[in-house]
């Protein structure tokens, strides 16, 4: 017995001898990166409903943005300049950056050249209404004269989507090793995170109709306690509902077999590229064999809205506002955001409205690079839109940034 104890007791010292060294070698190697390597910045770093991390970090008189560092956004004066400073909130939709979109061509920074005011797109991937809710007590000593909030996307998704799992929950304290982050980087080359906050999404479920509703009556609460707690600061908002692709399918998964008998083969996105000449009626066959599959009942209102067919725009607003993974933002949240703007006499760009009179009653494909992520195109609807409604609340007078021109409106690629 005796030397059975000696002989843990060796084990165990040469275990926690083993993790010691290993221990001091991890540390050396993240002095060295952090000595001769460029820094990293983590994935995504906001303070979140329950206050974890920083959002904004100040240096004296200087801002830094901490989140989502492939957007680039420069460091800015603590105190605003001699133009009106316009904060900018919102998810990933407000966002360009690497995504097609150059910083540039982001509706803020339209609305900025047109208006001339300084506008900081705060926006961040994931956030939603009660991220935007508990961001407001670092946004309020930047002194801005308005905020534009650009929401609606996020409060159904991330409840379906929501970071789940140990791994996710470490993530934060991984991410203040530089070591870790090169190493990941050099790993995924440079491709986003599966860990991130916005896209760990565990195993997804499916809302029930009393888990949406008491999300959306969530996404009233929040953002009526954003908006009056702006107002009686002094600050004018202007609220911006969501716009999403009809076009794209649902996350939730298709039927293969039956669009493969249709010669349809999914791009990239899982979305379809739809010939002119396919059979109304073959599709129709299809669909009444599996009723269940959305993916067909998206290409038959895809072609019915390519023919002008009036059912299509019903049959696809349909399918987006019943999606049981909600990416797509269904119509009742921009009903919810124009009755907050109303109830506090804020700005409401009403972009959805403006969108579906390009596109025949539907908004256009071409104003989206996904089922929800905005074009240059649609971007620059955005800014057309709340450009009048920020300079109204501003009291200025400038002429807000043209419309885009869409050279055709196809729903079928």
């Amino acid at each position: 017995m005796g030397n059975h104890h000696t002989s843990l007791r060796a084990v165990a010292a040469r275990l926690a001898l083993g993790v010691g060294v290993a221990a001091v070698f991890i540390g050396i190697l993240e002095g060295l990166v952090r000595t001769l390597g460029a820094p990293i910045q983590p994935v995504f770093i906001a303070t979140m409903p329950d206050g974890r991390q920083g959002f904004l970090e100040r240096d004296g008189d200087r801002v830094h943005p901490r989140f989502q560092g492939r957007f680039a956004v420069p460091d800015f004066d603590a105190a605003p300049g001699p133009r009106p400073r316009v904060v900018w909130l919102g998810g990933s939709t407000a966002r360009g950056g690497s995504d097609g979109v150059p910083v540039e061509g982001e509706a803020a920074a339209r609305v900025a050249r047109a208006l001339d005011v300084e506008v900081l797109n705060l926006g961040a991937p994931g956030a939603d209404s009660e991220t935007l809710l508990a961001l407001w007590p670092e946004v309020l000593p930047l002194q801005p004269a308005a905020v534009v909030v650009q929401t609606g996307h996020n409060d159904l998704g991330n409840r379906v989507f929501g970071a789940q799992g140990a791994a996710v929950r470490l993530r934060p304290a991984l991410e203040r090793s530089q070591l870790f982050l090169h190493l990941e980087q050099a790993i995924r080359g440079g491709a986003p995170s599966p860990l991130s906050a916005e896209r760990a999404h565990g195993a997804p479920g499916r809302l029930s109709e009393a888990q949406r509703a008491a999300t959306l009556a969530r996404l009233s609460r929040n953002l009526d306690a954003l908006v009056a707690r702006a107002t009686a600061a002094g600050v004018a908002v202007v609220l911006v509902p969501p716009i999403s692709n009809p076009a794209a399918p649902s996350a939730a998964g298709g039927c293969p077999t039956l669009t493969d008998d249709l010669g349809l083969s999914p791009q990239s996105g899982g979305r379809f590229v739809v010939p002119a000449n396919l059979s109304l009626s073959e599709v129709r066959r299809r669909r009444a064999q599996d009723p269940a599959c959305t993916h067909l009942a998206l290409i038959e209102g895809r072609v019915l809205m390519e023919r002008h067919k009036a059912e299509a725009v019903a049959l696809l607003d349909t399918l987006r506002d019943s999606d049981p993974w909600p990416l797509r933002a269904p119509q009742e949240v921009d009903e919810r955001m124009r009755v907050v703007a109303e109830a506090h006499g804020a700005g409401f760009a009403d972009v959805d409205a403006a969108a579906r009179s390009m596109g025949r009653g539907l908004e256009p494909p071409q104003l989206f690079l996904d089922n929800l992520h905005l074009s240059d195109a649609g971007h620059a609807l955005v800014a057309h839109v709340v450009a009048p409604e920020l300079a109204r609340a501003l009291g200025v007078d400038a002429a807000p940034p043209p419309a885009p021109t869409l050279p055709e409106v196809s729903f079928l690629r």
